[in-house]
């Protein structure tokens, strides 16, 4: 739900130094504990990125037409179901 209420620029401010901060402490912890990248920030509404695996497997793409098989068996299963 989007506030009408609209943070002032003081309010502002005080969130980037807080974001700052949190960002220095979290470097300082994952230096004191062993050099590891600290865990992503969750922001709200978003969901954080998934770390790219370099397998050296190309991405597959399916095609319109096995989409379409998938949907129709997928149809047939919710029938059979409201059917039995």
């Amino acid at each position: 739900m989007i506030s009408s209420k609209q943070p002032s620029v003081e309010q502002l401010k005080k969130a980037v130094a807080i974001a700052e901060k949190i960002k220095e402490l979290e470097t300082q912890l994952s230096e004191l504990l062993g050099g590891g990248a600290p865990a992503p920030v969750v922001t709200r509404g978003r969901k954080p990125k998934a770390a790219k695996v370099e397998s050296g497997r190309k991405a597959r793409n399916i095609s319109p037409e096995g989409r379409a098989r998938i949907a129709a068996a997928q149809k047939a299963r919710w029938a059979k179901a409201r059917k039995g």
